[in-house]
């Protein structure tokens, strides 16, 4: 069965950003964040330098450099960090501005609403913030019946 799934690096890459917003304004070096993630370095240095050329963090040179958030952790959207690290984000061929298109896109009947759809995955995506995630979950007497992140199908009959 195929999955929405993202690539492990992107994984990281929230991972080494939640240990950023935990120590807002604080200059951090591949090796502590490494460290403090118990990510490989090399992973570490990898990410970095993904997030630095997409700009989310930025990194200051020299003796006592590191790299920061290039913006507070409520302005940087998981959306944005996912489009980063993955690329834009789409749930089909027919939601994507590039020519990757499947063979029925000209008759299909549900290509709209794919559209819709991924269009409402993104603006919660950019809605949840890196702050968001560093904020403990409200415990649970029961399980819920289904996860907070699935989608009200009424939010999608606009």
């Amino acid at each position: 069965m195929d999955v929405v799934r993202l690539a492990k690096l992107t994984d990281y890459a929230i991972v080494i950003l939640s240990a950023f917003a935990r120590a807002p304004g604080q200059l951090q070096t591949a090796p502590a964040l490494a460290r403090t993630t118990g990510l490989p370095l090399a992973t570490v240095a990898k990410v970095l330098k993904m997030l630095g050329r997409g700009g989310i963090v930025d990194s200051t040179r020299g003796s006592g450099g590191g790299y920061h958030l290039a913006r507070v952790a409520s302005r940087i959207g998981v959306a944005a960090i996912l489009e980063v690290m993955e690329g834009p984000i789409a749930l089909t061929a027919c939601c994507t501005d590039g020519g990757d298109r499947c063979g029925i896109e000209p008759g299909c009947p549900v290509k709209d609403h794919w559209r819709r759809i991924s269009e409402t995955v993104l603006g919660a995506l950019s809605e949840l913030t890196l702050e968001d995630l560093i904020q403990p979950l409200p415990t649970q007497r029961r399980r819920p019946e289904r996860s907070p992140m699935l989608l009200n199908a009424a939010s999608l009959r606009r």
